[in-house]
């Protein structure tokens, strides 16, 4: 799946959606530097996207990048509530934050 989410960012590089497919999996695989590194590239094109921020604060935390976990707890802070799409794991990672 892995390598087919990549061919599919090669072909289209300014998706944040893709982007954040990518990370999703490498997250998945336990290739967390990659998946920070992505979640990244999917914030530069889109930098509100929820899914990008909340994966940043996961691989973030567990690479010990603590000043881009706190940057994307304050852009999380700032976007509307969204009770319906939120898990345990979200809650407990960002904090404070209601999804």
């Amino acid at each position: 799946a892995l390598r087919w989410r990549k061919v599919a960012v090669e072909r289209s590089p300014s998706s944040p959606h893709l982007w954040n497919q990518l990370a999703l999996d490498e997250e998945a695989a336990g290739l967390m530097e990659d998946a920070f590194d992505h979640y990244r590239t999917a914030l530069r094109w889109n930098p509100w996207s929820r899914i990008a921020l909340r994966g940043v604060v996961r691989t973030g935390t567990a690479l010990g990048r603590p000043d881009m976990v706190s940057e994307a707890r304050q852009r999380l802070r700032q976007l509307p509530k969204i009770d319906d799409d939120c898990d345990a794991n979200d809650r407990t990672l960002v904090g404070s934050i209601d999804c």
